[in-house]
């Protein structure tokens, strides 16, 4: 693990130290540019996670890289370098997908539009099948099934590696989350043991309305989610995000949105968000900040 990320944050450092070297905005993506290179050049090795979010940032990106790299040649440079990066290499399950890829950077811009047509017709009329030991559920918001749920989450959601703290969202947050307008349970999908029925998997997706250049698009969007720890090995996650694709073409919505800090397929977009710290001094001892 050491060796490697060792070899990416060289790897980003000798592209940070091309791209400031021929670069002179001042503006704030440069001046945030300007702070990661900094942080490599820290003795400590940096975490694994901030390198994927540095990848995804300046070498994923197609923006930042007609921002920062004006130079064709340096741009060219970079696009050579970032096929080195091992954390970039193809992943197993969004490599098949209609997504962006990684070798969309060398192929220069791409037509407006879906990546693939699929209809109803490319989806079988009933659920994947899952492990023999398992089955699907949907999740009634109306019911006690919500509280499993919550509590799946609760203790499982957004976990750090030393399960020093997670992100604990409320049940009457979680009902309000997933009861927006046209919501429906077959997007609240769950997988259950099926001798005991304990929820083990659980994946909250709700519809939205979206306009993009112009264009109303329904579609919809995937953010909360938490599997047990003892099942994680088991890829279920990529089986439910199948499964949940199934329901929402078969209900004539052909594009789903999500987010993630993780380098699993090339991004057409970023975004940020802020936040307020309740208990600012707890969040420093569990290093879920950093000192300003």
């Amino acid at each position: 693990m050491q060796d490697r990320l060792g070899k990416e944050k060289a790897l980003l450092k000798e592209l940070y130290d091309e791209i400031l070297k021929h670069e002179e905005s001042k503006d704030e993506g440069m001046k945030q540019l300007v702070e990661d290179s900094k942080l490599l050049s820290a003795p400590d090795e940096i975490a694994e996670a901030n390198i994927r979010v540095m990848f995804t940032k300046y070498l994923s990106h197609p923006p930042s890289l007609q921002k920062y790299v004006k130079d064709p040649k340096m741009k060219a440079k970079v696009i050579e370098k970032r096929k080195e990066a091992p954390l970039l290499s193809a992943h197993k399950f969004w490599s098949k997908q209609p997504v962006m890829q990684f070798d969309n950077l060398d192929k220069g811009d791409l037509p407006i539009g879906p990546i693939k047509e699929v209809t109803s017709k490319d989806f079988p009329p009933g659920p994947y099948p899952l492990p023999e030991d398992l089955e699907w559920c949907s999740i009634d918001v109306n019911t006690k099934e919500l509280i499993e749920a919550y509590e799946l989450m609760r203790d499982y959601f957004i976990e750090d590696f030393d399960s020093s703290y997670r992100m604990n969202y409320s049940l009457d947050y979680l009902k309000w989350a997933f009861s927006v307008p046209g919501y429906s349970s077959e997007y609240l999908v769950g997988v259950r043991v099926k001798a005991t029925k304990e929820l083990i998997f659980f994946s909250g997706s709700i519809p939205a309305t979206v306009s993009v250049d112009g264009t109303t698009l329904e579609l919809v969007v995937g953010n909360h989610g938490a599997i047990k720890t003892n099942h994680r090995s088991r890829r279920l996650t990529p089986l439910t995000l199948t499964e949940i694709l199934r329901r929402m073409h078969l209900r004539g919505i052909n594009q789903f949105l999500f987010s993630t800090d993780r380098v699993i397929c090339m991004p057409f977009s970023e975004m940020w968000y802020y936040r307020r710290e309740l208990n600012y001094r707890k969040m420093l001892e569990v290093s879920a900040l950093e000192k300003p």
